[in-house]
């Protein structure tokens, strides 16, 4: 039985502040700009960060975040698997995908999925969230350097060009690589930044930092802060003991905490883990600075 949405916090809120802080603001400024229209969103982490988790991180924290600013209607779309010409695959995805009726204009298309938001005083974004890219599990082939400058050029020209004024867009992606690959993707990305296609005042390029390990410190505020059933007694140790256990990887992090939630327990799981680790974790010293 699939946990429900309670037992699933800690996939939902640990961490990930700085992603979720710039997707914030970038969203705000999208929001509340007149030429702006289209925003791409790029996320790429290792494997190990959840990364496929992502889009229902950013959506738990932007339903508040932005809650007096925008509403926002979220589709899931699929890459084109045949990627030779992919402009025009993607073109032809979007129509299929949303289910395009005969004679449709694309801008209607997008209008007829985004959310009514007239007379609210809240700006309608549509979020195309476009996937997961890697090796894994279902997942969707890596893309090419050329096959993501030909996404991101769709969105910019295509989608740009075709939004109504009112409306604003996001496209997502996100990609699982290798760390030895970061620097190669940032670098790529940085260049597409400085390219004409890209500096249209109706685009935006948004690239968020590699999501990373978990810090002690975020994985103890996120005891702190009631977002779990752990005692307040033990939530210094626990939270010393897990970054310990597992580096701060956070599907080993989420995977541990689920199980201290759904059924098992945390005093539990706190005598598992000294009976691993022996003597607890030595304090700091005070020696002055």
């Amino acid at each position: 039985q699939p946990a429900g949405r309670g037992e699933r916090l800690a996939r939902l809120k640990l961490d990930r502040d700085e992603q979720k802080a710039l997707v914030g603001k970038h969203i705000k400024e999208l929001a509340r700009s007149d030429s702006r229209r289209i925003m791409a969103l790029v996320a790429y982490a290792a494997p190990g960060n959840l990364l496929d988790a992502l889009p229902e991180q950013l959506q738990a924290y932007l339903d508040l975040d932005l809650a007096d600013l925008a509403e926002i209607n979220w589709k899931r779309l699929h890459f084109p698997d045949l990627r030779d010409k992919l402009k025009q695959d993607l073109e032809a995805e979007l129509k299929l995908q949303l289910q395009a009726d005969s004679g449709e204009s694309p801008g209607q298309l997008l209008r007829r999925h985004a959310p009514r938001a007239i007379g609210s005083g809240k700006r309608a974004v549509l979020w195309l969230n476009w996937g997961i890219f890697g090796q894994g599990t279902g997942q969707q082939k890596p893309p090419t350097s050329k096959q993501l400058e030909e996404w991101l050029q769709f969105c910019g020209d295509f989608l740009g060009g075709k939004c109504p004024t009112d409306l604003r867009v996001v496209c997502s992606a996100a990609i699982e690589t290798a760390e030895t690959k970061h620097q190669r993707l940032a670098e790529t990305l940085q260049a597409f930044g400085w390219q004409p296609w890209c500096r249209r005042p109706e685009f935006r390029l948004s690239v968020l930092p590699p999501l990373g390990k978990v810090e002690e410190s975020h994985l103890y505020d996120f005891l702190v802060d009631g977002q779990s059933h752990c005692d307040p007694g033990i939530q210094a140790e626990v939270a010393r003991r897990l970054i310990v256990k597992t580096g701060g990887v956070f599907e080993d992090l989420v995977a541990l905490i689920e199980e201290a939630e759904q059924g098992g327990s945390w005093y539990a799981l706190l005598t598992r883990l000294q009976r691993e680790q022996g003597a607890a974790p030595a304090a700091a010293d005070d020696e002055p600075f």
